[in-house]
């Protein structure tokens, strides 16, 4: 896993740990804003009062769950060897697909390194789509072309689920399945 991925993953993670904090924070603030509408200029003083300490005291919560996480995901970030994309393995590639299936706009603004862009991959690598590139990852193609567009929250690994872990050729079309 790359150092990006592990920080932005921690990020995510800790986010997500502190958002019951966050939803507590919103209904407290809902009931209070109908009470406090309830007593009119008679509840300004007390709620100036409640509306600070309410606030302060979530803004604290929230930090205390995300900051472990955030501080244990920015350490790892640092001091992990630099690996492969996760993207690049069968397992990574199928937990991203869902991943960025069911957040992947947010993702993309928020967390790039982790969202997947659409991409043209040969072995589980992206290749470049040129002639060049094209020609260096189908050096055995024909003329003959045949387009395989998989579901949402998959990714080009989700061709192998299933399937043998050897290059065969499918009888009657030469395509040779990796």
């Amino acid at each position: 896993m790359r150092r990006t991925e592990i920080r932005s993953f921690s990020e995510i993670a800790a986010a997500s740990l502190a958002q019951p904090s966050a939803t507590a924070r919103d209904v407290h603030s809902a009931v209070a804003a109908r009470v406090f509408g309830l007593l009119g200029p008679l509840g300004a003083p007390a709620r100036l009062l409640h509306d600070g300490i309410s606030a302060a005291s979530y803004r604290m919560t929230g930090a205390a769950l995300r900051g472990p996480v955030r501080a244990g995901g920015a350490f790892l970030a640092r001091t992990a060897p630099e690996g492969r994309p996760i993207r690049d393995s069968a397992i990574g590639a199928h937990a991203l697909g869902a991943f960025n299936g069911i957040v992947g706009d947010r993702l993309a603004r928020d967390h790039p390194e982790v969202a997947l862009d659409l991409a043209f991959r040969r072995r589980g690598r992206d290749s470049p789509l040129d002639a060049e590139g094209l020609a260096r990852a189908y050096p055995e193609a024909t003329r003959s072309l045949a387009v395989f567009v998989h579901g949402l929250c998959e990714t080009d690994q989700a061709w192998r689920l299933g399937g043998r872990a050897q290059p065969r050729t499918e009888p009657g079309c030469g395509a040779s399945w990796e």
